[in-house]
């Protein structure tokens, strides 16, 4: 018997948001965050926002980049995901969870020192608009 809808994601090990986090990150999403936060070097005391942040695998790499000092915030429109961002984040790490689109961001101008975006951009049906808030948030 062949199972549809809400059936087939209980067979499979959750809704949409936790089989990403179960087979999409380990499998693709944390290694290129690895060489993105290489490339993106948050620094110590940094405030670092992800934006599209999914469940959460770069911000959590911030984090740990941007210490105790530093802030890191991740934003997403997809509550599952931030569900499963908020329910995976390690004791001791500290991000803070958004739920909002990437075009109408709710932060002050300069907010952050640095705006990641993984993947993310594809998803957003106002890609210019979503880019200009980006570079909003950190001054440019």
């Amino acid at each position: 018997m062949k199972e549809t809808g809400q059936d087939s994601g209980r067979a499979s090990g959750g809704n949409a948001a936790e089989r990403y986090e179960s087979y999409f990150v380990p499998a693709i999403g944390a290694p290129i965050a690895d060489d993105f936060i290489a490339v993106a070097a948050p620094r110590e005391s940094e405030r670092v926002l992800d934006v599209a942040c999914g469940t959460g695998v770069v911000a959590r790499l911030a984090s740990r980049s941007v210490g105790s000092a530093g802030a890191v915030a991740g934003l997403d429109v997809n509550p599952d995901m931030l569900a499963v961002a908020r329910k995976t984040t390690p004791p001791g790490t500290s991000v803070d969870w958004y739920e909002a689109s990437a075009d109408a961001m709710p932060f002050p101008d300069e907010s952050f020192d640095a705006v990641l975006c993984q993947m993310g951009l594809q998803f957003m049906s106002d890609r210019e608009a979503s880019l200009r808030d980006m570079r909003r948030g950190i001054g440019i």
